[in-house]
C-alpha cells in the first residue's frame, strides 16, 4: 500500500469514527404552585418569557447534585443492552429503594441525551427504576477524547438523568 492509499484509508477511518455533535440543550423545569402542572423548557430564554399557569409565573425547579445528606434521591444511570451494551439507559433512584407512597415518592424521571430527551412518570408503589431505549446517535458514545482503540461505545458524555421527589425536589446526575 502506497502513502496515498494509506492517507485515504486513515481519512475514511477518521470519518467513520467521528462522533456526532452534542445538540441537546440543558432542560429547565417549571411547576405551577396551584395546579402542579409541569413545563419543561429545553432552551432557556429571558426571564420575561418564563412560563405562566393559573395566572402566575411558574416556579423553576433547580436540580440538586448532592448535599444535605439526601443523596438517596440521586439517580443512578447505567447503560445496558445491545451488542455494545449501550442501547438502553436504566435510571434507578439511589442504591437503596426510595419510598413510593402517596405522600413521598419519585413522580417522574427525565433523561437528557445527546440528541434530545425522554420522560417517564412513575406510579405509586412502583419500584423507582425506569428504562429508556436509545437509538440512532444516542446509542453511541459521546466523549471529548479521540476514539479509543478498544472503544465499545460505553461512555455517554453529555447525558444527564433527573428525578423529581414530591418532598425533596429535583435531583440530577450528569455524565
Amino acid at each position: 500500500m502506497d502513502a496515498r492509499q494509506l492517507r485515504l484509508q486513515m481519512k475514511r477511518q477518521k470519518i467513520l469514527n467521528k462522533r456526532p455533535e452534542l445538540i441537546s440543550a440543558d432542560p429547565h423545569f417549571f411547576v405551577c404552585n396551584k395546579c402542579h402542572r409541569l413545563f419543561i423548557q429545553e432552551i432557556k430564554s429571558s426571564p420575561a418569557s418564563d412560563p405562566t399557569c393559573c395566572g402566575q409565573k411558574m416556579e423553576q425547579l433547580i436540580p440538586k447534585d448532592s448535599g444535605n445528606g439526601e443523596e438517596e434521591h440521586l439517580p443512578l444511570l447505567t447503560f445496558t443492552g445491545g451488542i455494545s451494551k449501550s442501547h438502553a439507559a436504566k435510571v434507578e433512584i439511589s442504591s437503596r429503594p426510595h419510598p413510593m407512597d402517596k405522600t413521598h415518592r419519585i413522580e417522574w424521571v427525565y433523561l437528557k441525551t445527546a440528541t434530545g430527551s425522554q420522560f417517564k412518570r412513575l406510579r405509586v408503589a412502583q419500584y423507582p427504576l425506569v428504562t429508556f431505549a436509545l437509538a440512532d446517535e444516542d446509542a453511541y458514545a459521546y466523549c471529548n477524547r479521540d476514539v479509543c482503540i478498544n472503544c465499545v461505545f460505553h461512555c455517554k458524555r453529555g447525558f444527564a438523568a433527573y428525578a423529581y421527589c414530591n418532598r425533596h425536589g429535583l435531583w440530577r446526575v450528569q455524565i
